[in-house]
């Protein structure tokens, strides 16, 4: 067995993608590799593998030349990326990236560096509209361009746009896009079925249902998106999830191209999944009927003929009454979120009670199993 060790790049947001990214296509090397993730630690990856090193790297950079060729990549890299001379789709400014590269070296991870773009010898540009932490340093935008930009290893790069591809939800709201990515918590080492697992997950959004799904998320409130995203997860997802390590969810936005003050205004936020995912496995029987209760509201609330409405609003305030609820353990809260989702009826016009009917309206089984549940530490 030949061991590989995999250093952080010295970016909670870019080591999680990279780790992802990374294991993606070594898995797809060599099926039978043991890995150990921890976000946090020196080493962010340490996957051991029957492939010597050499067979190992040629095949990893042949599967992403065939990767960026696919339309998975093609749809889910189509952004444009502003490369400070032109304006390019995600998916080109990756091959443009694997055609320079002669081989994949898994000794080439290392930290990402602040640099001229006329630095140190073998690194590349790794633009604001892929990563979104490293600003120019700007205060305000003065129409000059800083002379510093994050650079990295080619390796680096295209590991991290592979998780980027296949591990993150993204959301256009508002003039900017938001990912939101499903990561091993900090500080905790987890092995492949991990791994696994959140690939399971993410790739329920990416069916055709999921996709719909994602249309009632674009807006919502910043805090209810893990109580949305884990809702929409089936019970063997979260049973395993709850008996390892409850997730962690980051929810960051990148620059748009073309809006010249991006760069001065981040959001980058992480978000603990345990009281969710406790509340949800608590529910015992119930967990189905409650798991379609949010899901309903997120559904409706993203129909293209309820926006510019009164409905989307009040359907935000039941679902952060009821995250609220949940982590701190509120019944009364609880009874009150699942009160408004009753009185919804009474509160729009008529037009709009054809789609307050399809919000699965919980039982009083499936309510009073919620108001038992949310009291659970």
């Amino acid at each position: 067995m030949y061991q590989y060790k995999i250093p952080s790049v010295g970016n909670l947001l870019a080591d999680a993608l990279c780790s992802l990214g990374l294991f993606k296509l070594m898995l797809m090397v060599d099926p039978l590799i043991k890995v150990e993730c921890n976000l946090g630690h020196y080493e962010m990856l340490r996957v051991k593998s029957r492939k010597e090193p050499q067979a190992f790297e040629k095949e990893i950079l042949r599967n992403l030349n065939n990767l960026v060729k696919s339309e998975f990549v093609r749809q889910h890299l189509w952004f444009r990326v502003n490369t400070g001379r032109d304006l390019k789709p995600a998916f080109e400014v990756l091959s443009d990236l694997l055609r320079e590269m002669n081989c994949f070296s898994l000794s080439a991870f290392e930290p990402i560096a602040k640099e001229e773009r006329k630095g140190p010898m073998g690194l590349k540009t790794f633009y604001l509209s892929v990563l979104p932490v490293y600003g120019k340093g700007l205060e305000e935008y003065d129409g000059v361009m800083a002379g510093k930009s994050a650079r990295a290893k080619p390796e680096v790069i295209v590991s991290y746009m592979i998780g980027l591809a296949y591990y993150t939800i993204c959301l256009e709201e508002d003039g900017s896009r938001l990912h939101i990515a499903l990561i091993p918590p900090l500080s905790k080492r987890v092995d492949g079925r991990y791994l696994l697992t959140i690939n399971r997950a993410i790739a329920l959004y990416f069916t055709e249902e999921g996709r719909r799904y994602i249309s009632g998320l674009k807006a919502l409130p910043r805090l209810t998106l893990p109580l949305a995203v884990l809702a929409k997860l089936d019970l063997a997802i979260i049973e395993l999830l709850h008996e390892l390590y409850p997730p962690e969810i980051l929810v960051f936005d990148v620059e748009r191209a073309g809006r010249k003050a991006a760069e001065t205004s981040r959001l980058y936020e992480r978000y603990n999944t345990a009281a969710i995912l406790r509340f949800f496995l608590s529910l015992g029987e119930w967990m189905h009927h409650a798991k379609e209760y949010v899901s309903s509201l997120i559904s409706v609330r993203g129909y293209r003929e309820v926006q510019d409405t009164e409905l989307p609003g009040l359907i935000d305030s039941i679902l952060l009454r009821l995250t609220l609820a949940i982590i701190n353990s509120d019944a009364d809260m609880l009874n009150g979120a699942l009160f408004e989702t009753l009185r919804l009826r009474d509160r729009v016009k008529e037009d709009l009670l054809k789609y307050v009917n399809r919000i699965r309206m919980p039982d009083s089984k499936t309510t009073s199993a919620m108001v038992k549940s949310s009291l659970v530490r």
